[in-house]
This record gives structure tokens, sequence and C-alpha cells, in this order.
């Protein structure tokens, strides 16, 4: 059983339901909305001072390279560019940071044939695309599926993790500093644990100086529970090995997560297994901010509504995109729907109305280092604001009039979703494009009382009944019993068919059944107290069981530490030895200048005795014996310099020998914890290893059944090119047969055309030669007829062996192209 925190407790409702819930309502209508192309996946949304940009994405096989504009206020799509210059690739699975609160850095993606590594930059206030030339290892950023995240410590840099270059995933860690426009590869501290195995269509998040990187997949699948969640300490640079409580979500991959304060909002994904399981679930991760404990929590999770709730929430969805709006969670899903067989994208925007106070916009979305305070009580005057007139909690199937929610909501395709009046200073809301074009525009809102304030309902019921039944007569509130009028009882109009004792005894018997209603209801509210005492009870006694277990564990690890504080006392005894030796050492050099000193004061005086005594007669000697004063002066400050040098050299030795026994006192701690981890790992990796030891024999049985698969294959293909070749060699020896009949045809046509001109000749020359000649011309003229028709059968038989020529050659060539 898992105990709810504190934290927790505090973020969910009065009757201990989830304070978020989805909605659905419409877009406007434009001209230019026609145009657009909504429906995609594997996008990137980003929100700059209230508006939605939509870079590129796919749907099915076609990519996109535009950029899309949703202004919220006004509730419409815009084409910003159709089609982004400077060689950007229509590309999706890519990123889309915000820097600055200006400038979107959209970093690598693919398409169908290539993974791109390019980066380039909108100006939000210009309006105006650059492809900026970065310095350093460009090839690092080559990869796809892979997350961005602001720096946690810098908010000029962007902080890269994983992906897939299209050959193998990465685990490593890649920073691009926008400032000095240079890429490189950050280097881990020594310390941390190892880095999390390779990924790709994970989650990164930053909730203050950390990362939380959650999900993915690998080249084997969706990453698994042991990997699932990895946690980096920007500010330390090295991997932490995270503490989690609570039950784990489903594994999962191109899901997406947002930080709110301090905690992680989950929602859907794609399921391990089955590729068309797509998740609509939502799951909370609890940060401690004094701990860095971690737990899993579905207090988010929007309640179901009875009758319409496949209706009112988005479908199973992944690679859609969430983002916080102002104070709203805005989750815009342009997802792949549920069923894979369906090829429809729906662009739909789904908001979830989150019932904390208003937090700004994290630093991943406007550059704001500052993380936004814990939104986990909900402010008494914006419950009120969006209770209205309401009492207790209320479920609406249509949308109120306000500003932000028209009263009539529409269904054509690209509706939006966006929260109620009550929710603009109070709340958050998601917004998603859904996952299916028969969702109807339901408002699911579910409004809060504020604390301390409980609806008003009838004398003893209890705090969670909305509504009281009552027929006529029952008490109205804050009344007596309401008198039923005359004849009214009946059905009719008829007056004075009762008398005012029968109404004084109806009366009566109201109250006394009012009475026992109360009475049953105050039993009912007492029985549920008890229970509720005795749950929790046995959840203090839970907590107190493993408060007396971590005692024990915290025992057992005090222990362990005493005794490597004795062993660290014992080399700090040693430390300072070392250090009094050396000041022994420096004590001695001391005495040692000061001796020289004294004798070089001595000498000097005597040298000052000799120079007077001799005076003139020695002058040249007293400006020798001068100099040689200055050269012993300057020796004796030279070796006084030295001396000092030295004492600060050991002075400096002592602090790095004190520093380095802080350091080993922090090695040594540090050297427990990971031989901790240590043994949990290897007790991990041997797990892994039975689990590879059995994957490696079913594949190699799956290798021996493919191998004889083969070979039963290539026997069959041997066989059919066997026949193909036989069949080929005939078809060529037909082929050589019909050319050679072609030739010989070819051959008497060219001696038929060199009779027809012999004979045209003699023709000729018998016209020229006698007239007399004629009966024979006649009879020439006969044969010349029968030769021009023994001709046009030729050709025609020539035309004919041609065609079957041309027959035969196409299907020797298409025997060639099938073997």
């Amino acid at each position: 059983m898992v105990r709810a925190s504190p934290l927790a407790k505090e973020s969910m409702s009065l009757d201990g339901t989830s304070a978020l819930r989805w909605r659905l309502v419409s877009a406007r209508s434009t001209e230019q909305r026609k145009l657009l192309k909504l429906e995609r996946a594997s996008h990137t949304a980003t929100v700059v001072n209230g508006n939605i940009y939509v870079i590129a994405g796919r749907k099915g096989s076609t990519f996109y390279g535009d950029l899309l504009l949703f202004d919220t206020a006004t509730h419409s799509w815009s084409i910003l560019t159709p089609a982004i210059p400077n060689g950007f690739r229509p590309r999706a699975n890519h990123t889309a940071t915000l820097v600055g609160g200006r400038y979107i850095w959209v970093i690598a993606g693919s398409d169908n044939e290539k993974v791109m590594g390019d980066a380039h930059v909108f100006d939000v206030q210009t309006q105006t695309w650059t492809k900026p030339h970065v310095r350093g290892d460009i090839t690092l950023l080559s990869r796809t599926a892979h997350s961005a995240e602001l720096h946690p410590c810098d908010p000029r840099a962007i902080l890269l993790f994983g992906g897939y270059d299209g050959a193998v995933f990465h685990n490593d860690l890649v920073v691009i500093r926008t400032d000095a426009l240079a890429v490189e590869r950050v280097e881990l501290s020594v310390g941390g644990v190892p880095p999390p195995v390779p990924r790709g269509y994970h989650s990164c998040t930053a909730a203050g100086s950390r990362c939380y990187v959650y999900g993915g997949r690998t080249e084997t699948g969706v990453v698994d529970a042991s990997g699932m969640l990895a946690v980096f300490d920007a500010a330390g640079n090295r991997w932490l090995a995270p503490h989690v409580e609570g039950k784990w979500p489903q594994a999962r991959s191109s899901h997406r997560a947002v930080a709110l304060g301090s905690r992680l909002l989950i929602h859907g994904g794609a399921a391990a297994g089955e590729q068309t399981d797509r998740l609509a679930d939502v799951h909370t991760l609890l940060i401690c901010p004094h701990t860095g404990r971690l737990t899993w929590s579905r207090m988010d999770e929007p309640p179901a509504v009875a009758g319409s709730a496949s209706n009112a929430r988005p479908q199973g969805r992944s690679a859609h995109t969430v983002g916080q709006l102002r104070s709203q969670l805005s989750p815009k899903h342009i997802p792949k729907p549920t069923d894979r067989s369906s090829p429809h994208h729906a662009p739909k925007v789904v908001t979830q109305a989150n019932g904390g106070p208003a937090a700004p916009t994290s630093g991943a979305t406007n550059g704001n280092l500052s993380r936004p305070a814990s939104p986990l009580r909900e402010d008494a005057a914006a419950a009120a604001a969006a209770g209205g007139a309401s009492r207790g909690a209320k479920r609406r199937l249509v949308p109120t009039a306000s500003d932000k929610a028209p009263a009539q909501a529409q269904q054509p395709a690209g509706n939006l979703a966006m929260p109620t009046r009550g929710l603009r200073d109070g709340g958050g809301a998601a917004e998603a494009y859904g996952a299916g074009a028969e969702d109807d525009p339901i408002d699911l809102t579910a409004d809060q009382l504020p604390d301390g304030t409980q609806p008003k309902v009838a004398a003893g019921a209890p705090s969670w009944v909305q509504h009281v039944p009552r027929t006529r007569g029952d008490a109205v509130e804050g009344g007596e019993p309401a008198l039923r009028s005359d004849g009214g009882w009946l059905g009719g109009q008829r007056r004075g068919r009762v008398c005012s004792s029968m109404q004084q005894q109806m009366s009566e018997d109201a109250a006394a059944a009012e009475a026992k209603d109360a009475e049953r209801q105050a039993n009912q509210k007492l029985a549920e107290q008890q229970r509720r005492a005795a749950e929790e009870l046995s959840m203090q006694r839970r907590s107190c069981e493993m408060t007396q277990e971590a005692l024990r564990t915290a025992n057992t690890e005090l222990e362990e530490a005493r005794s490597q504080l004795e062993h660290l006392q014992q080399d700090l005894v040693v430390a300072r030895q070392q250090a009094a030796a050396h000041q022994q050492q420096q004590a001695a050099a001391a005495r040692q200048a000061a001796d020289r000193e004294r004798a070089l004061l001595q000498e000097r005086e005597l040298i000052m005795q000799q120079l007077v005594e001799t005076g003139c007669k020695y002058q040249e000697q007293i400006k020798s014996l001068e100099a040689l004063s200055g050269r012993h002066q300057a020796e004796a400050d030279k070796y006084r310099r030295d001396l000092h040098a030295e004492a600060e050299r050991h002075s400096e030795a002592a602090a790095a020998l004190r520093e380095r026994l802080g350091k080993w006192e922090q090695d040594a701690t540090e050297l427990t914890n990971r031989l901790r981890e240590a043994a949990a790992q290897n007790q991990k990796l041997q797990q892994e290893l039975a689990r590879l030891q059995d994957v490696k024999q079913r594949l190699e049985r799956d290798t021996s059944e493919a191998r004889e698969a083969q070979q039963r294959l290539q026997r069959q293909m041997d066989e059919q090119v066997g026949d193909l070749a036989r069949q080929r060699d005939s078809l060529q020896m037909q082929v050589t047969h019909t050319t050679t009949r072609i030739s010989a045809l070819e051959s008497e046509l060219r001696r038929t055309k060199d009779d027809l001109a012999h004979r045209d000749v003699q023709h000729a020359a018998l016209l020229q030669a006698s007239a007399d000649k004629a009966a024979e011309l006649a009879g020439v003229r006969e044969l010349l007829r029968a030769a021009q028709q023994k001709q046009e059968v030729m050709r025609q038989q020539a035309s004919l062996l041609a065609t079957q020529m041309q027959t035969a050659q196409a299907t020797v060539q298409a025997i060639a192209n099938g073997v």
C-alpha cells in the first residue's frame, strides 16, 4: 500500500478526486484555416506570450516544413511561414526550444531518407528565420527523436540528450551555447552513477537544477522498468540514482511531460508491446524539494464522467505535444490515432484545467532560470470565481458562455478546448490536438469550493452530498417544511378538500421522515469517519513500521560510518604529525636565518670599525668594503625571501593536506554509496544476463530454423533457375532460326529489286527502240505486274517475321529479368 504524502494530499480536491479536468471547445473558422494541415504528429509546439507556434511534423510518410500560429486570445489559426527558408528540409521528431523569450531554436530531426544535423532560429519579434553557423563538432547535432531542454544553470544554453542517428541510439549529453554559437559534449564529473541506457522517443524535463529523463525506446523496444527514470544534476554535471516510491506507470515512449512547480505531469505515449496500444492516462511524479525523493501518484488523473467518459477524454495518443500556457497546462495534441489502421490524424486541441494556483511559464519556454512555485493548493478567490453560484462539485455537458468558451460548441475539424473564466486566475489548462474526429466538444470542468466552504444541503447531510432529492412538502434551504397548497398534493386545483389538522399531520410526518433521513445520514457519516480513522490508523502503523525499519537501517549505516570515521581520525593524526614536522622544519630554518643575520651584522660592525680607524688612508678599501657589505646585504635579503617563500609553501602544503583529508572523508562516503549501488547493479546485471541467455537460446533456435528454410528456398530457386535457363536456350535457338530466315528473305528481296531494276531498264530500251515491239512489251508488263505482286507478298512476310522476332526478343528479356 502506498501512503499519500502531505504534498499529494494538498494537491487533491475536497472529495479526494483530481483537480484537473479535460475540456474541448471550438476554434474560430477562418478562410486561411481551410488551407492549414493540422493533422500531423511528431511536430513541436512552443508557447510564447500566449501564442502557440507549431513547427513541421508529419502525417504518415508526408513531412511538413511550415510554421503555424494559434492565437489563444482570438482562438484562430494562421500560417506564418508556408515553407521555412534557408534550406530547411521538411522533418519530424525534431526539437524547438525557446531561448530568452524571443528565439526558437529548431534542432535536428529526420524524414524518410535522412537524419538532419542542422539548427535554425526563428525570431518571434521580427518574424524572420536565420541559420546560425555553429562552431565545434557539428556531427553531435545529427540525431532525431532526442530531447532538448534549457540548461537549468545557464538559460542561454540548450541541453540535448539521447536520440537516434540512423544507426544507433545515444545516451550522451550535448550542450549548445547560443551566445557563443558553439556545440560541445558535456564532460561528466567523477562520483555520479553511469549514464542511462541509450534511448530515443523519451522525455526530458527540467525542475530546479535537475533534469528528469523518463521512458523512451531502444533497439530492442521500450526501455524496461530498471532504466525507465534517470536524473541528471546539472549543477554537478553528474547522473544520480533516483529514489522513487509509489506504483510505477506503464512503460512507454513518444509520450510528453511538463513541469508544474515541484511535480511532473506525464501524459499519453505508446505502450510496450503492441504498437497499436496508445495511452491516455495522466501520471504525476512528486519531487520533494528538500530531500529530492520522488513519488509516483495518480492524483492529477481527471475523474471519469458517467455516461460520457469515452467522448469527453482525449483518445490514446503519442507523438503529440504538451506545453504550459500562462497559468494553464497546455498539451497540444496532434497525435497518431488509437487505431493505427486509420490514416486520420484529427486536428483537435484539448485543454486540461488545473485546480492549482497560477504558475509562471517554465524556463524552457521563456528563458527564465527560476521554476514556478508548486501549484498544490487552490486559491479561495480563484475557486470562488470558478465556482460562481454553484454549490459543491458539478459537471456541465455544455460549455458555458464566457470570453474563453463560446455558448455553442461546434465540432468541425480542428476543435479547440480552452479553460473557463474562473481558471484564468487560479488554474491551469492543457491543450491537445485530439485523436478522433468523433469526439464531442464536452466540458468536463470540475469546479471546487474555496477551502473551508461547504455546500448548502439538508441539515445533517454529509459534506460530499451535492443535492438531496426532495418531494413536495420537504424542507427547503434554511426554512420549515413547505406546506402543500390546498389540493395540490392530489395533483389538481380543487380547494377545501384538506383540513388544517390533516395538513398539520402531514407536516409532522414530513418532519419525522426528515429527522429519520438526517439520523440515517449522520450514522452513515459517523461510519465513514470511523472507516477513515481506521484506515488512517492502519496507515500510521505501516508508517511506524517503515520508520522503525529505516531507523534500523540508519543505525547500521551509522555503525559503518563510525568505523570509517575511526580510520579517518587515524589518517588525521598522521596528517597532523606530518604538519607538526613541517612546522619544526620551518622553525629550524627561521633560526638558521636569524643566526646568519646576526653573524652578518657583527661582521658589518667589525668592518665599520676598521673603516673608521683607517680613515682617508684606506678610502678605496672603504669603497670596496661598502660594495662587499651591499652584496652581503642583498644576499641576506634574498635568503630571507627564500625562507619566507619556503614558509608559505609549507603553509600551502598543510592546507592541501587538510583539503585532502576533507576529500578523503567525502570519498569514503561516496565509496560507501557506490558499493551499495554496485551491489544492486550487479544483481540487476545477473538477472539481465539470465534473460539474455534465454534470448540467445531462442535466437539460436530461430537461426537454425531460418537456415533450414533458407536452404529449402535455395534448392527451389536453383530448380527454377535451371528451368528458366533451358527455356532461355530454347528461345535463343528460335530467335537464331528466325534471324536466319529473315536474312534469307532480305537477300531474296534484294535480288528481286535488282531484277525489277534490270527489267525497268529493258522496258525503257524497248519503248525507245520501236513501236512494233508493243506485243512483246505487253507481255513484259504482265511479267512486271506478277513480279510486283510477288514483291508485296514477300514484304508482308518480312513484316510478319520482324514482328515475330520482336515478340521473341521481348519474351527473352522478360525471362532474363525474372531470372
